[in-house]
């Protein structure tokens, strides 16, 4: 069986809303229009920073996911703060109703965006070292049972899994996780940085490793609710922008205008001023 052309799952639009904009109704150009929307997700993300040329699982987006066991070097005698390379870090404050001895915690909202392995804190209501071990509709399953019975307890959800160092050498590491106290996300995930209480590992590469959930929640079908689409609506509007310019020029290519019965017709070489600004405002870089 041929595999069909399909859009990225982290594409910035989808094919439905690009046709809607283009007021096609036949699937004539579907082919055509996957394609623009993935190269001009990835024009975004290079544009804006997003780790995308790392290898599988690392390549980084907009559209959330887990990176797996990321490896970072530290620099400088210092070093407290760790930017990851993809924010924002997934952080909920979620209120649900627990029973002691329960690992269900029942009628949870916020839930998008939480996946099974995220830390759950809430001192006095679970115990240290609970994790998230599945998600079913608004009821969440903890990985240690709860400490006590309350309506509307209050859990912090974070998305950062894991946080180590390199105790071992590089032939034969041994990664070691940092306690709980030692380390915390700035600003609940939103900087997509790691503040880190104590001593680093200090002028040396490869020495501290991260397992992180980051990006925004999409929901399409839904789009405009604001509790299970998390993408903010200026990314995907800048992306179907760049796929309706490349759609309505890919006969013209290398030209830069057109003249037709006296009237000439020019095309812009750059993006238009709002479209930058938004690659402006959500561009990240890394040190």
């Amino acid at each position: 069986m041929t595999q069909k052309e399909q859009v990225s799952p982290y594409a910035l639009t989808t094919l439905a809303r690009v046709k809607d904009r283009l007021q096609i109704t036949l699937d004539d150009s579907d082919a055509v229009l996957m394609r623009m929307i993935n190269a001009a997700t990835s024009f975004i993300e290079r544009e804006c920073g997003k780790s995308g040329l790392d290898r599988f699982p690392n390549d980084g987006h907009f559209i959330q996911k887990t990176y797996t066991n990321e490896v970072y070097s530290v620099i400088g005698k210092q070093a407290i703060y760790l930017p990851l390379r993809n924010a924002p870090v997934a952080y909920l404050i979620v209120s649900g109703n627990t029973i002691a001895g329960s690992n269900a915690v029942t009628n949870c909202s916020p839930v998008t965006g939480i996946v099974s392995g995220m830390p759950v804190l809430a001192q006095g209501v679970v115990p240290q070292g609970t994790t998230v071990a599945g998600i079913t509709g608004t009821t969440i399953t903890l990985s240690l049972p709860a400490s006590v019975t309350q309506t509307g307890a209050v859990l912090e959800v974070s998305g950062l899994i894991s946080f180590q160092y390199r105790a071992g050498t590089p032939s034969s590491p041994s990664w070691t996780t940092f306690i709980q106290d030692q380390f915390e996300l700035e600003q609940q995930g939103y900087s997509g940085i790691v503040r880190v209480y104590g001593v680093m590992p200090r002028l040396a590469s490869n020495m501290l490793r991260a397992t992180y959930v980051a990006g925004y929640p999409v929901d399409w079908p839904n789009a405009g609710n604001s509790s299970t689409h998390l993408l903010p609506d200026d990314l995907a509007n800048l992306c179907e922008n760049l796929v309706v310019r490349i759609f309505k020029r890919r006969l013209l290519d290398g030209k830069s205008s057109e003249n037709i019965a006296g009237a000439t017709t020019s095309w812009r070489d750059r993006l238009d001023a709002f479209d930058q600004n938004v690659v402006d405002n959500y561009r990240r870089i890394i040190i």
